[in-house]
């Protein structure tokens, strides 16, 4: 774990912006290679714990993390018993559907837009709404907007005034006075009665 911190400290520092997905650790072929062009050669187990270490470091930063596998490596190649707790981003081309439940599924590596080709994948969970309502990936919870305060001004009812005729006067509602003054016939006011009128 404490190897993996400069690099998952560097990869911190690369991440701008809010984004409303997770991230990925993508660990696979071209991960084994690395690792034996260095002359280490990955077990399941050792596998196992980078990623752990890597999507446990992230976690504790306030992200969102997922694992990239496909089928082989999950069956062959890691104890995938020890990253349930992780969401599972699978990695399984040309079938009808994933072979097991995951969080995203990657089916086709040729999805073609507009002449471009792209990897398709599917989306098995409302991600925007579960990492803004939990404000991670540097977004943040919203708070609430305070109410701004009302301000008041009173009025004193004068002879042939009606409540229609007050609220035209200063921009208002009936409903509004009524509301404000707890007054429940619109149709009887009196003379001098004191009336709260918004600002």
């Amino acid at each position: 774990r404490s190897t993996l911190f400069p690099y998952t400290t560097l990869f911190r520092s690369s991440i701008k912006g809010k984004f409303t997905f997770p991230i990925g650790c993508d660990y696979e072929y071209d991960s084994d290679s690395y690792s034996e062009r260095q002359g280490v050669k990955q077990t399941k187990a050792s596998r196992t714990a980078i990623i752990e270490a890597f999507c446990d470091r992230l976690e504790e930063a306030g992200y969102y993390v997922s694992v990239y596998l496909n089928k082989d490596y999950i069956a062959n190649k890691i104890n995938y018993n020890e990253l349930t707790q992780f969401d599972l981003w699978l990695a399984q081309w040309g079938s009808a559907k994933p072979y097991r439940d995951c969080g995203m599924w990657q089916d086709s590596s040729e999805l073609n837009i507009s002449g471009a080709v792209f990897d398709s994948d599917i989306a098995y969970k409302d991600y925007a709404q579960i990492i803004t309502g939990a404000g991670l990936n540097h977004t943040k919870k919203e708070k609430p907007a305070a109410p701004k305060p009302v301000k008041f001004q009173t009025y004193y009812v004068r002879r042939g005034d009606t409540l229609t005729a007050i609220a035209r006067r200063f921009g208002t509602t009936v409903q509004q006075i009524a509301e404000d003054n707890n007054i429940r016939n619109v149709n009887l006011i009196y003379v001098s009665q004191p009336l709260k009128i918004r600002c």
